[in-house]
């Protein structure tokens, strides 16, 4: 399964309208064991050409969320995402030998 391509809201023109988002990095992380999670996800905007993909010269996107897993308990999207992250974790620890 490929990250889907995401329309971006506000195509950026330099010469060229780069109007599509690829979802090139996702980050979940915590400072301290236990402590509040932060997502963090960086969108590259590109556009399709006759010779390929050519990504914006323009900086990445960056969304982020504080304390995923307080915002996940008031959005049942979020709920469902973090569940499927750890299901897709467990899996592949067992698989590595990582988790019992």
């Amino acid at each position: 399964m490929n990250i889907p391509t995401l329309v971006a809201a506000k195509p950026t023109e330099i010469n060229a309208v780069y109007d599509k988002f690829w979802v090139s990095e996702v980050i979940i992380s915590s400072d301290q064991i236990g402590g509040q999670l932060t997502a963090r996800v960086r969108l590259t905007k590109f556009r399709d050409t006759p010779g390929g993909l050519e990504k914006c010269p323009d900086a990445d996107t960056w969304l982020t969320v504080n304390d995923l897993m307080s915002a996940a308990d008031d959005d049942q999207d979020l709920a469902a995402a973090v569940a499927a992250i750890v299901a897709a974790i467990q899996k592949v620890g067992r698989q590595e030998g990582a988790i019992a």
